[in-house]
């Protein structure tokens, strides 16, 4: 059986299962809330990656994301350190109460979420939306599938009104994953006056 890595996220959908037994990654049923609970699995690390000039798609090391238990009172979520609360990936899309998980990036920061599978072969559903809350004109977003942290698998852009009523996204088909082999899923900026893109992730 393959398995499959599901991620969705306000602006980004992902399916991922695994060809070799019953695993699927999911961000947003695999989240959570409390990472310091005995027996919590962790498949997947929230954070940023920081873009070296806007849509290089050439990105520094992961910056883990610091666990917020309340953003904005209600939302559960991992920030940035040093964005100032603005660049990290929330559980749920604040402004439309749809599941997440959302990408919020700023500036060069780029939100990301990580997932390291167990060996396999895999085949991967995933797709990006915007969550329409950028201001006209700034609603431009970048969105990468990278594994082990150089290999862009697939790249997209969000543009436009409708940035979150279509989203972007791709199939990609028998991925062998080794011992520590991962994939990133990156939201990012593409030029310097879009400072706040927003997605949600689906896979």
């Amino acid at each position: 059986m393959k398995k499959t890595i599901l991620f969705l996220a306000i602006g980004l959908a992902i399916g991922f299962v695994s060809m070799v037994s019953a695993t699927d990654y999911n961000p947003l049923t695999d989240w959570v809330e409390y990472p310091g609970e005995p027996n919590a699995v962790y498949p997947w690390q929230f954070g940023g990656r920081i873009e070296t000039d806007y849509g290089t798609g050439v990105f520094g090391d992961l910056i883990p994301g610091v666990h917020e238990s309340s953003i904005a009172g209600y939302i559960d979520g991992y920030t940035v350190p040093d964005t100032f609360g603005t660049c990290g990936i929330w559980q749920i899309d604040p402004w439309q109460g749809k599941p997440g998980p959302v990408l919020n990036a700023w500036v060069t920061h780029q939100a990301t979420a990580r997932v390291t599978p167990k060996i396999g072969i895999y085949d991967l559903d995933v797709s990006f939306i915007g969550t329409g809350y950028a201001a006209s004109g700034t609603q431009s977003t970048n969105v990468y599938v990278v594994k082990n942290g150089t290999d862009i698998l697939w790249q997209g852009r969000i543009e436009g009104p409708t940035d979150y009523t279509v989203p972007v996204g791709t199939t990609l088909t028998n991925l062998a994953f080794m011992a520590g082999d991962y994939l990133d899923f990156i939201s990012g900026n593409n030029g310097p006056g879009v400072l706040h893109p927003k997605t949600v992730l689906r896979m």
